[in-house]
């Protein structure tokens, strides 16, 4: 697993082909700045070699948080650790869980994603901003003009209302036809595999699955094809076979908590400059006095009759207590 403590920049200048060139890069280290700032001089130094043998060269790297699928490491502040695994927070403030060796599979459903406004509020607010237009003109020529406002809106409310139920009702049965279409899937691949123990959980864009029976490497023939049979996210995939280890995010998305946005653009690369840390610091701490009303996800049922693993528990429990996972009443987010 590839989550580095440390980060340095590199940067090199040269002419090529009459120009001057800037190269930047990147280094990392576990154990300490100067270590970081090699790695970073000797991969600038090692692209500019390129770039002057006529190699086409990358003149800056992306800098990515979650860049795990294209190669680099993970460059997100460290949180906590606890024997292996490690938690992290993301670029938008989410704080998000990665173990080299416990299986997690995300299987996202339109289905399951929490309502926005609908046509049924849209036309509700439509009716009623075209009668209160309407009722500021009817006012100019008839003193019973409040008593039409009001008559008119009760009945748009009410409307509004009944329409706003039946999508409510809609919804609801579109998430409990996918929940058992993603069961019946789980009780077949259960089936062909007895050993395996699956947890499902509810997030709120889909459902989520965690293997608690063994322990896993991403490349694992097994974890491949559990991927494949649950459709995990391709991008998903690939970052698990990237940096060695497998994610799960365990607390809410600033935007649906209500807050506008995530972490503002200045203070969401790590490690942030100095001239940020405070504002950073104040943005994370309002973000998480407010996610300790939601839940990131919530535990559904448990599949198979096999024993967790010990390292797995430990995973499990982690999870569940970040995640909220057993606070049905919390709201997901």
């Amino acid at each position: 697993m590839r989550i580095p403590s440390f980060w340095a920049e590199a940067t090199i200048s040269q002419q090529h082909d009459g120009k001057s060139v800037v190269i930047r890069r990147y280094g990392w280290s576990d154990t300490g700045e100067p270590e970081a700032k090699a790695l970073a001089q000797a991969r600038a130094e090692e692209a500019a070699a390129q770039l002057a043998a006529g190699e086409s060269v990358v003149r800056r790297e992306p800098r990515k948080g979650y860049g795990g699928a294209d190669g680099t490491p993970i460059r997100e502040e460290i949180i906590e650790q606890r024997g292996d695994s490690v938690l992290t927070r993301n670029s938008y403030g989410a704080v998000c869980l990665n173990t080299p060796d416990v299986l997690f599979v995300d299987i996202d459903d339109e289905s399951f994603e929490p309502p926005v406004l609908g046509n049924a509020s849209l036309w509700t607010a439509g009716i009623v901003m075209a009668v209160l237009v309407g009722v500021s003109v009817n006012m100019q020529y008839s003193p019973h003009g409040w008593l039409l406002a009001a008559l008119i809106l009760c009945a748009t409310a009410f409307v509004g209302l009944r329409r706003g139920r039946e999508g409510e009702a809609a919804g609801r049965q579109r998430k409990g036809a996918a929940l058992e279409r993603v069961r019946r899937q789980i009780d077949s691949f259960i089936a062909a595999h007895p050993d395996w123990l699956l947890r499902l959980y509810q997030t709120p864009g889909g459902l989520r699955l965690m293997a608690t029976h063994r322990t896993f490497a991403p490349d694992d023939a097994e974890a491949q094809a559990c991927f494949e049979t649950f459709q995990a996210d391709p991008i998903y995939v690939r970052m698990c076979l990237s940096q060695r280890c497998f994610r799960a995010r365990v607390s809410a998305k600033p935007w649906r908590m209500g807050l506008r946005r995530g972490l503002p653009q200045a203070q969401s690369h790590w490690p942030v400059a100095p001239a940020q840390r405070q504002a950073r610091e104040q943005w994370v701490a309002d973000y998480d006095a407010k996610a300790q009303r939601y839940a990131a996800c919530h535990f559904i049922e448990a599949f198979g009759s096999g024993t967790a693993h010990p390292r797995a528990l430990a995973v499990q429990d982690w999870h569940d207590s970040l995640c909220r996972a057993e606070r049905k009443n919390l709201p997901l987010a």
